[in-house]
């Protein structure tokens, strides 16, 4: 059935009422998980002198990026940033010598916050950054249904630290996909056009959203979204011109491959996927992406069987969010802020989310998912195992089990 207006289709249903109480265990977890976050920041400010870490890092880390591409911009060198001895000579020259390398993974679309961010002073422009994506998080939670200390409360997630140690975009890109879900679900198709154009910042991020929105035949939202995309490109070609654009094409996606498959050390431990995981066993290249390749058939069988609901946000989010993790080789732990979104929507009945009749181990499953994103990388830096993909492939399968049991009238399932 094609989309509907808006007066036609039921409100969506949330799962995150308000009245209804967090279970205990996993409201505990998330406490405690915020205090050592809180502990873990006041204990990094502390070593941070002259703006740099221990490591001889500035602080906010991956925001140099953005920021630099602003400064970039406003000196008329463009081409640096796909140029990848040009970009590393341009930020040793801003933060000197030897300084550790980095280089410049996105799309133009994104050069009109980077120019933004390059006019200002580097910490007003991170401190800016930060709490504008944790803001838009917690307001986002707060129309899906999750009180606003909830919300602030997922800021400081394992994820949520994560993000705001490397200056990522976690926050913006998490808050987005809420309120695209959101107005999808709502039939609000100009607003969910705006957001998923917005969110092609990360346009691999899409990978089950577009087969989503077609087979769901969400045809508004697809609509809005084709217009709000082409005005983005379209404006960013007339302010930068066709160039980024062909070599955003040549030289940043091919770069970005480079690095899944050849970057050592600490990027295999935060990339929590099947392929890494080939990596860290030291498989050749070809078999870690055949070991993947299993992981998405499994991923792709568990979201046909798990299909949400039309109208129900929660389940929507929920099955985008495990599958997306599940199926990209490339994504970073940071980007699990989604993941921690999702799940407070479960937390006054995280046995609905693990499709158990039993709260205890319902809550005993939701806390390992909480903590999910600092274990992964954990884990990973001890004995080379990514327990991230197992635990989503776990979680889908849990969610396909609940949608059958669902459909069958049966007891156990998510709603």
């Amino acid at each position: 059935m094609a989309e509907g207006a808006a007066s036609d289709t039921p409100p969506p249903r949330t799962g995150g009422e308000a009245g209804r109480r967090p279970n205990r265990a996993a409201l505990a977890v998330v406490l405690a998980t915020a205090a050592v976050s809180v502990a873990l920041l006041v204990l990094y400010a502390s070593g941070v002198e002259g703006g740099r870490d221990d490591a001889g890092l500035i602080y906010g880390r991956d925001f140099v990026n953005l920021h630099l591409a602003g400064r970039i911009i406003a000196e008329d060198r463009l081409p640096v940033l796909f140029d990848n001895a040009a970009y590393m000579e341009a930020l040793r020259a801003w933060l000197g010598p030897g300084y550790s390398v980095h280089h410049w993974s996105y799309p133009p679309s994104l050069l009109w916050l980077a120019e933004g961010f390059g006019r200002l002073p580097y910490p007003v422009a991170l401190l800016i950054w930060t709490l504008a994506g944790a803001g838009l998080l917690i307001l986002a939670l707060r129309v899906c249904g999750v009180p606003a200390w909830l919300g602030a409360l997922a800021c400081l997630s394992p994820a949520g630290l994560l993000n705001i140690l490397a200056g990522q975009n976690g926050f913006l890109t998490a808050a987005l996909f809420l309120l695209a879900v959101l107005a999808t679900v709502a039939s609000r198709p100009l607003g969910a056009g705006l957001a998923w154009a917005a969110l092609t910042m990360k346009p691999h991020l899409g990978v089950v959203v577009l087969p989503w929105l077609l087979a769901s035949r969400r045809w508004g939202a697809i609509g809005a979204g084709t217009l709000f995309l082409a005005v983005l490109v379209g404006a960013t070609i007339w302010r930068y011109g066709t160039e980024p654009w062909v070599l955003f094409v040549t030289e940043t996606m091919p770069f970005q491959r480079r690095v899944l498959e050849e970057w050592q050390d600490v990027l295999t431990y935060l990339v929590p996927t099947l392929f890494m995981q080939g990596r860290l066993l030291g498989f050749p290249t070809e078999v870690a992406y055949a070991l993947h390749a299993g992981g998405v058939a499994l991923a792709v069988w568990l979201l046909v069987h798990g299909w949400p609901r039309r109208d129900d946000l929660r389940d929507t989010l929920t099955w985008i969010a495990l599958g997306t993790f599940a199926i990209l080789p490339y994504s970073f732990v940071y980007d699990l802020v989604l993941l921690q979104a999702v799940l407070l929507l479960w937390i006054h009945e995280p046995e609905k989310l693990f499709g158990t009749r039993q709260v205890a181990r319902g809550a005993a499953l939701w806390c390992l998912a909480w903590v999910l994103p600092f274990a992964s990388a954990l884990i990973a830096a001890s004995v080379n195992l990514q327990v991230a993909p197992f635990f989503l492939l776990l979680m889908l399968w849990c969610r396909a089990r609940a949608a059958r049991r669902e459909r069958r009238g049966g007891v156990g399932s998510a709603g």
